[in-house]
Order: C-alpha cells, then sequence, then structure tokens
C-alpha cells in the first residue's frame, strides 16, 4: 500500500469520533496537544495550532496563528492562556481549580516536547514586558526532607573509597531492614541509569538562581510579596560541579544540585516526573522556601526519568484516553497538608520543566 495512503487509512473514523466528542470536557487542548504529541508533523507548532478549531475551552480565540514567533513565544502564550483558564471564574468548583493547578507543571514539560527542546533557546531573552512580568501559579506536594548529601557519580565510579562510603551512610540512614533494602535496590538502579546521562541531562540538574520565583505553604502568606533574600548564598552561588546523590526521608534516594543542603525539601508534582528542592527562608516570617533546584529521585516503576511516554501512533486514536481522572493527586477531604505552592516566573518555568 502507498505509504501515504497508510498513513491516512482510518484517519476518517478519528475525525468523526472528535466531533461527536467535541462538547465533552475532556476535549481540551492541553488533552489533545498531549494524546497527539508524537504525531509526525514536519512544523512543530502545528501540534498547537492544528487543534484551536477543534478544542473547545477557548483557545482559538486567545491564541493566534502566527508562524513568524519563535517557539518561545508559542510557549509563552499557550502557558498564559492556560493560566487564565484556571481562574476562579472559569473552574467548575474549588477542587477544578486546584486540579489545573497541580497540572501546570506537567503541561510545561509537554509542550516543551513537542516544541522539540527549542523553547530554552529565546525564553530567557524575549522582551515583550507582559511575559517578563508574569508569574505561573502551581501546586506541588512535599515527599521528603533531604538528610545525607553524597559524591557526584563521577566519584563514584572512579573511587573505592567514595563507593564505601556511600554504602555505608545508605545503611547508616535507613535502620529498618526492609527500608535498607529498598534503598540499596534504588541505589544499583539510579547509579546505572546516571551512566547513560548526557551532558544536556546533567545540566538540567543544575541549580536555579531567581530573585522573584519562590515557593510558600498556605495559611497566611501573602503570596504576591517576593521574600527578601539576604545573602548570596540564599539566592543560590551557581557553580560547574557535577549533580551529586542525595538520600531523604521516606526512603527518597535521587540526584540533584551541588547547591543543595541537608533539610532541604523535595517536592514533586501531580502526574509528571518534574522534582525540585526547595528550603526554608530562615529569616522569613512566613512560610517561604528559596528555589534550590530540580532532581531526580529513584521511582520504581519509572526508572528512566528523561523518557518520553509510550503513545501510540497518530492513525486510530482511541479518544477514551483522553479521560481525565480528577482524583489524581487530590485529597478527598480537601486538606492542604503536604501541599506547598509555587510561584514562578517564565524562565524559572521552563528551566524546572526542560
Amino acid at each position: 500500500m502507498n505509504p501515504e495512503w497508510k498513513a491516512l487509512e482510518g484517519r476518517a473514523d478519528v475525525v468523526e469520533r472528535m466531533r461527536e466528542e467535541r462538547h465533552k470536557r475532556t476535549l481540551r487542548l492541553e488533552d489533545l496537544i498531549r494524546v497527539f504529541q508524537r504525531a509526525d508533523c514536519s512544523e512543530m507548532r502545528d501540534k498547537i495550532y492544528g487543534f484551536l478549531g477543534l478544542a473547545h475551552d477557548g483557545s482559538d480565540q486567545a491564541i493566534t496563528v502566527d508562524y513568524s514567533i519563535s517557539f518561545a513565544q508559542l510557549y509563552a502564550q499557550v502557558l498564559e492562556f492556560q493560566q487564565k483558564r484556571s481562574t476562579p471564574s472559569d473552574a467548575l468548583s474549588a477542587k477544578d481549580l486546584r486540579y489545573s493547578s497541580t497540572r501546570l507543571i506537567q503541561f510545561s514539560q509537554l509542550l516543551q516536547r513537542v516544541l522539540g527542546g527549542s523553547v530554552a533557546e529565546k525564553v530567557g531573552t524575549m522582551k515583550d514586558p507582559n511575559w517578563s512580568k508574569s508569574f505561573y501559579e502551581t501546586t506541588g506536594s512535599v515527599s521528603g526532607e533531604i538528610l545525607r548529601l553524597g559524591p557526584t557519580h563521577a566519584e563514584l565510579v572512579s573511587s573505592v573509597r567514595a563507593n564505601r562510603s556511600w554504602k555505608q551512610a545508605i545503611a547508616q540512614t535507613y535502620l529498618v531492614a526492609e527500608d535498607l533494602q529498598y534503598v540499596r535496590k534504588a541505589n544499583d538502579a539510579i547509579t546505572d541509569a546516571m551512566l547513560g546521562w548526557d551532558q544536556r541531562q546533567l545540566e538540567r540538574l543544575q541549580g536555579i538562581r531567581s530573585a522573584t520565583s519562590y515557593a510558600y505553604r498556605r495559611g497566611g502568606t501573602d503570596a504576591d510579596i517576593p521574600p527578601i533574600l539576604a545573602s548570596e548564598e540564599e539566592n543560590g552561588t551557581l557553580d560547574a560541579s557535577e549533580p551529586i546523590l542525595f538520600l531523604g526521608s521516606q526512603n527518597l534516594i535521587g540526584v540533584g544540585p551541588p547547591e543543595m543542603k541537608i533539610g532541604d525539601v523535595v517536592c514533586t508534582f501531580s502526574a509528571c516526573d518534574i522534582v525540585v528542592i526547595v528550603r526554608k527562608i530562615e529569616h522569613e516570617a512566613k512560610a517561604r522556601y528559596l528555589i534550590v533546584g530540580r532532581a531526580e529521585v529513584y521511582r520504581e516503576k519509572h526508572l528512566d526519568v528523561y523518557g518520553e511516554e509510550e503513545v501510540e501512533d497518530v492513525v486510530g486514536y482511541d479518544l477514551s484516553r483522553l479521560a481525565v481522572d480528577d482524583e489524581d493527586g487530590l485529597p478527598d477531604d480537601g486538606s492542604l497538608q503536604g501541599e506547598i505552592d509555587f510561584r514562578l516566573d517564565l524562565q524559572t518555568l521552563q528551566q524546572l520543566t526542560s
């Protein structure tokens, strides 16, 4: 069969099913982008523009088709739309609003993947004053606290002494037999995985320096007032060191920026592999946290943290995969225990989700 005909085979049914689904909540721009992220497309912008007339969430009114803009500008436009459609007036309920907030990190990561990793080239130099003043609110979960800091991977594989000391540190940190067994297994897996990391992957785990982005805990905190950073050290003194291993509470083991300290907090986000290290700002009367940088932690079911999720071929998609799980990551009782909120500028959001 002609390859072009084969590619088109079955697409009429797909379009017809989409037409039937178009009035349902599941046919939002973010869900269409997610399902078709691996579709063949000679112009990557069409992975967004192509759905503007199909999505029913108002994206076709908010986002203008313009092939002259950079990937970074398109990324900013789509995020701006996503942020606005998550306001209380648009949310079906408070729980729906919180759901949208928890998914911003995942959506930013998805956009950068769809645009071929080209966003980072210009996002830090965009001159639009509206974007330089834009902040993005998202919610994560506190997953643990850093208990010990270890060597770099290079030190671990090149030094018998460093290897021995690290294994001793694991044994001294986790005293319950089942916990120790789990972390030893995790250590072997994550150090083996690091052997395949390239320079770009290591650079993702360097520290982030931002005077305007921060995390905070709810309850009396004025999120619109940035924290006062007292010193250069608190503001993040970046260097060229390699990422280092760390051990954390809740049997966490991972790799993070060399700027990490014992006591730093490990934060994760709903339905994605992004991990962020934050540090309590001691002189702040309110619960504010400095963003130290991005990390990776061992996950028993998903070790290849940099790999893209497997998505079936573009022909013949089953739209049932668009269904949204409103319960994902949200406690039924509406409590805020374990949650932490982030206020991020565009550049920091891009760096954390690259």
